[in-house]
């Protein structure tokens, strides 16, 4: 089971899991690689506009914004460079031990977590 996004018992998720892999339509699903969408309350998206977008001000930036204490803390920034004032900087972050909950959890089951994605992130694809 899940509670509050996180693994509580893996046993009876895999189940679940193996249910719905078997079951699914038109077919089976057979593949070992997912995409895991980690939950909302374990995922945090910021847009940052930064003057200075090197990866030491972002870096600092996540620290101050994000609140996840800096050793536990994992993010993926994309910066697009606007103009001679400053950079807009999106960052994706989450907790590094529920990521690796995560991927413990699917690689128990078999399966390979290709990446973690976001609702934010499938919403931008979408648009642009």
């Amino acid at each position: 089971t899940v509670m509050r996004g996180r693994v509580k018992d893996a046993k009876i998720l895999a189940r679940a899991f193996a249910k719905l892999f078997q079951e699914s339509k038109p077919a089976p699903i057979r593949g070992e690689e997912v995409i895991c969408g980690l939950p909302d309350i374990h995922a945090y998206t910021h847009i940052f506009w930064l003057h200075d977008a090197s990866p030491k001000t972002i870096f600092e930036s996540v620290v101050a914004t994000i609140p996840i204490a800096p050793e536990d803390l994992m993010y993926r920034s994309r910066t697009e460079r606007l103009d001679a004032r400053g950079a807009r900087v999106l960052v994706y972050a989450a907790s590094r031990e529920v990521v690796q909950e995560w991927t413990q959890f699917f690689e128990s089951i078999h399966r390979t977590v290709l990446f973690f994605d976001s609702e934010v992130f499938a919403r931008m694809r979408t648009i642009f």
